[in-house]
């Protein structure tokens, strides 16, 4: 008896160290500049040279405030618009980008599961 448990204890011990190793390597990846999709809110400077958003646009944005692709994706165009030198072609072009980023449709739990 003592034997098999010892083994069941052993076993679980290799799959927490497996487990352990698989964290930190998605970890260092993630340091390194790597990307995991549910990491949460996506940065404000991933839409930078998307459909012409240049990095002078990007921090126009996060002097403003919006610092993640989904602040600007439900921003309206008229907060896009008060930003100083965003006119609104620019400010169309910044929505469609981030909204084409951000899922904004409704998904039912069923959907999701």
């Amino acid at each position: 008896y003592q034997r098999r448990v010892h083994g069941m204890s052993a076993l679980a011990t290799k799959q927490r160290q497996e487990e352990g190793a698989q964290e930190a390597d998605a970890h260092q990846n993630l340091e390194q500049g790597g990307e995991e999709d549910t990491l949460g809110p996506a940065p404000i400077a991933s839409l930078e040279g998307v459909g012409g958003i240049t990095g002078q646009d990007i921090k126009k944005l996060q002097a403003s405030g919006f610092n993640t692709v989904e602040s600007v994706a439900y921003a309206t165009t008229k907060a896009l618009i008060a930003i100083k030198g965003i006119s609104e072609a620019k400010a169309a072009k910044l929505s469609a980008e981030a909204t084409k980023l951000v899922p904004m449709g409704f998904t039912t739990a069923t959907e999701y599961h």
